[in-house]
């Protein structure tokens, strides 16, 4: 095979379709290989605290079987009669002094009888507590350990494509310079880009409905009824307003989605998203990342789970008006519609 003396083009990340396939399974390894970390160490607190759960219980097991014994003594007690002759024994006092004396006795006896018993009770709850919460421990455990076999195993399948995908190259060489260029741009600049990114976006969202009381234009009150129709135009301008890095960034609406796209230098950002109703446990309309494209390689989904659970890009009506639920959210092309009404 003869070897190439140029890298393959990546100036406006236009290469050829396997050439792509190939960076991007090689950007999905780097980050399956993160969220494989990001596993064993889930895996290694979830298996510490089923340890400790597993001496407690040793150790309330212990508990319960003293107070089982007890217990088991206070109905013996009863069941023999002792503490019926107890209390023959107060009907048959001589005097008021000793009926008054062996009264308080015999309470004092019942009141601790009822203790043990209370006791016991209790620890048995305990027990079966401890129980419920070890089971569902030992369940995560096992969701962790097949989470991150199924990582390995997709690792695997990767690696195994990109090698038989170099194996028919003549420029294999030159591949894996790019691949090692690739990987080292996403993790020095990339992946701090798209997070500041998500982070601005994040605290625009906070200021979002603010600004939204202020834009009669895009509001009308019907009723009970109050809808929102926001250009996508609008949408940027506010971005733009809230922080300059969004001049690098523009959202555009089209038909139930979001997109947006961003180019910096040598460094080019996609995410595509829609919006859902949520109402419980809170009411809100939270944004989905459905992908996320590095200079148009695609991400895979463990990259969008992590950025997802570290940035709230959700709107919430309450923060318009306490009152007012979202009943319906559209995006269509260009415009971005959302009915609120009064929670009643």
């Amino acid at each position: 095979m003869t070897q190439s003396n140029q890298l393959p083009n990546n100036s406006d990340n236009n290469w050829d379709e396997e050439t792509k396939q190939i960076l991007q399974s090689s950007l999905s390894v780097v980050e399956i290989d993160k969220e494989i970390e990001r596993l064993k160490v889930k895996l290694g607190h979830l298996e510490d605290e089923l340890t400790r759960l597993d001496l407690e219980l040793t150790e309330q097991e212990l508990l319960l079987i003293e107070k089982r014994e007890a217990a088991g003594k206070v109905l013996r007690s009863y069941f023999i009669g002792q503490r019926t002759d107890m209390f023959l024994s107060i009907l048959n006092s001589k005097s008021l002094e000793s009926f008054l004396k062996k009264l308080e006795f015999y309470e004092l006896i019942i009141q601790h009888d009822q203790k043990v018993m209370t006791s016991y009770k209790q620890q048995q709850m305990d027990i079966e507590l401890q129980y419920a919460t070890y089971i569902a421990e030992q369940i995560k455990v096992e969701q962790a350990k097949l989470a991150l076999e199924e990582k390995r195993d997709e690792v695997v399948k990767l690696e195994e494509d990109i090698n038989s995908r170099l194996a028919n190259r003549d420029d294999s060489d030159k591949i894996l310079l790019l691949m090692e260029e690739l990987t080292r741009q996403w993790n020095e600049e990339g992946i701090e880009k798209v997070e500041h990114y998500l982070y601005l976006l994040n605290e625009a969202m906070l200021e979002f409905p603010n600004w939204l009381q202020k834009q009669s234009e895009y509001t009308k009150i019907k009723g009970l009824t109050y809808n929102v129709q926001l250009p996508e135009q609008a949408l940027n301008d506010f971005l733009r307003e809230q922080d300059a890095a969004f001049e690098h960034f523009s959202f555009s609406f089209i038909e139930d989605h979001i997109v947006a796209k961003g180019k910096e230098n040598h460094l080019e950002i996609e995410l595509s998203g829609h919006y859902t109703i949520v109402n419980e446990p809170r009411h809100y309309i939270q944004f989905t990342i459905d992908s996320l494209y590095f200079n148009k390689l695609l991400l895979p989904q463990s990259t969008i789970d992590e950025l997802m659970n570290k940035y709230d890009l959700n709107f919430y009506p309450a923060l318009i008006v306490s009152f007012l639920q979202a009943s319906e959210v559209k995006l269509s092309d260009g415009y971005l519609s959302i009915q609120l009404k009064l929670k009643i």
